[in-house]
């Protein structure tokens, strides 16, 4: 089950936000994306908002609380967004570094600029599908993300799932699970396990740490996982 990107545009400038859907909107069909687009008039109707954003057009110069101050109040309760700042005064440029801004784009807005911003941010999410574990017979659908490991039995697998090692069941082999889970964020180590690059605490000389587990990489898998765990931390790794 894939989860549905959601693009907010957040500016006091009905014209701006017009200009942004419809750059957004060019980028999607070409690439043949999918994602949902929300308009925010102000920084506090975004933050009146119930909906979760996952990448956020954040224009600085607003009135009332500014882009800068919306952002900083988003990051305090707990958002991940991938936030765009945009602005005409390129010297604000460096307050957005304080909120965790990935990317800039200037007026008046430019389509390149604009679809080299929104790339960045959809490359950055890997993870986001969702796949249906068992806990005491009851079907969850987790994201991919959550899954610290999973471990082989005859006829099952356990996932251990999230920072507190919930474990849950799958009937599917861990050769399908292997086709099905992203490459970019999973790698079959050996027989037993596929194992989450993202909560690898370290690794050295064929021993994966993830949490309490010391997880073996086979030797024939293992240079094949060096190269895909630099690849990860380089790209992916928030």
């Amino acid at each position: 089950m894939e989860k549905e990107i959601i693009i907010g545009i957040c500016d006091d400038n009905p014209m701006a936000i017009g200009q942004i859907k419809e750059m957004t909107g060019e980028y999607l069909k070409k690439r043949a994306l999918s994602a949902q687009l929300l308009t925010f008039g102000s920084g506090a109707e975004l933050l009146d908002s119930e909906s979760a954003v996952d990448i956020l057009f954040l224009d600085i110069e607003m009135s009332g609380e500014d882009g800068i101050q919306t952002g900083k109040r988003l990051r305090e309760r707990g958002s991940e967004c991938k936030i765009i700042m945009a602005t005409s005064m390129a010297e604000r440029f460096k307050e957005g570094y304080h909120i965790g801004a990935s990317r800039f784009v200037t007026k008046p807005f430019d389509q390149e600029e604009v679809e080299e911003a929104l790339e960045y941010a959809f490359q950055s999410f890997i993870g986001m599908a969702a796949i249906e574990l068992y806990e005491s017979r009851n079907p969850h659908h987790i994201q991919e993300k959550r899954i610290r490991y999973i471990k082989s039995y005859d006829g099952y697998a356990e996932a251990v799932v999230g920072k507190e090692g919930k474990r849950m069941r799958t009937e599917k082999s861990l050769n399908r699970l292997e086709e099905e889970l992203d490459k970019r964020l999973f790698f079959r180590i050996s027989r037993e396990y596929l194992v989450n690059f993202a909560y690898i605490d370290s690794y050295s000389n064929g021993v994966a740490i993830v949490g309490e587990e010391r997880l073996q990489v086979s030797r024939r898998n293992k240079k094949e996982f060096e190269r895909l765990y630099r690849e990860y931390d380089l790209y992916y790794r928030g």
